[in-house]
């Protein structure tokens, strides 16, 4: 169970799509629940990064006491500075975070060092 979450609600389709496709491919099942957070999107406009982060935690947060999941999905690379506010997300949201920016980098340095 995934709950994917994004700051601009166009986002959403195309996150969830690759999301779904990549499963696919892994040959594994998911399900996935969706937040919008656009108060972040405005907040990290004005530069305000503190507000940007506890926005994305309340959306979280918020869905959490909902349902549960397995894994949350940050949906767009800027959302990637919420790790500076949240650098062990884990243990407080009780599941693993992942951005497209960390595990984006991840994969690369894997691929040149795999070519390297």
């Amino acid at each position: 169970r995934i709950l994917l979450v994004a700051t601009h609600a166009p986002t959403v389709r195309n996150s969830r799509e690759l999301l779904e496709e990549t499963a696919a491919r892994l040959g594994t099942r998911i399900s996935i629940a969706e937040a919008v957070a656009e108060a972040a999107f405005e907040c990290l406009g004005r530069g305000d990064i503190a507000e940007h982060d506890r926005t994305i935690a309340q959306a979280v947060r918020e869905a959490a006491a909902r349902e549960s999941f397995d894994r949350v999905v940050l949906a767009q690379i800027s959302m990637s500075l919420f790790k500076l506010t949240y650098p062990q997300p884990e243990r407080v949201f009780g599941v693993p975070v992942l951005t497209s920016g960390e595990e984006g980098f991840r994969q690369i340095r894997r691929l040149l060092r795999g070519h390297g």
